[in-house]
């Protein structure tokens, strides 16, 4: 459930960003969601790696 939780974060904030529009920090972004995303499916450390992107920004 935190998981799910630390996810619709990482949503919310890409949202955010995309109205900002500055486009190379939102191209950054969704890359790193890309990375983040296949963490989730591929396992391991993710709440840790999330809590990390979240921090940089």
């Amino acid at each position: 459930i935190r998981l799910d939780e630390r996810m619709n974060h990482v949503v919310e904030f890409v949202a955010e960003y995309r109205e900002s529009r500055i486009p190379q920090r939102v191209a950054r972004l969704e890359t790193m969601v890309k990375v983040v995303t296949g963490l989730v499916f591929g396992g391991g450390g993710v709440a840790a790696v999330v809590s990390k992107i979240l921090g940089v920004f």
